[in-house]
């Protein structure tokens, strides 16, 4: 409904995913506009491929969190043996 709705408009789907806030570039375009093309296979399959890139992004932060967590205590007890 919101590919016709912005088509009737003059918008792309481009324009759905910026208002939506689901990207910051060209690739999610593309995934929007195989939503469009592929109907609601298409649908499915760009809300799986956003759901796991917002995963990635969720583990790899919560693995650099932990690593930080970790090392930066160890890190600056060796800068004060040093200093």
């Amino acid at each position: 409904m919101l590919t016709a709705d912005l088509r009737q408009h003059g918008g792309t789907p481009y324009e759905a995913t910026r208002v939506v806030g689901l990207t910051e570039g060209e690739p999610c375009a593309r995934r929007a506009s195989n939503a469009v093309t592929y109907g609601p296979v298409g649908t499915v399959l760009v809300t799986q491929s956003w759901l796991a890139d917002q995963g990635i992004v969720v583990f790899g932060g919560a693995l650099v969190g932990q690593l930080l967590h970790e090392e930066l205590p160890r890190v600056a007890r060796a800068l004060k043996r040093r200093g």
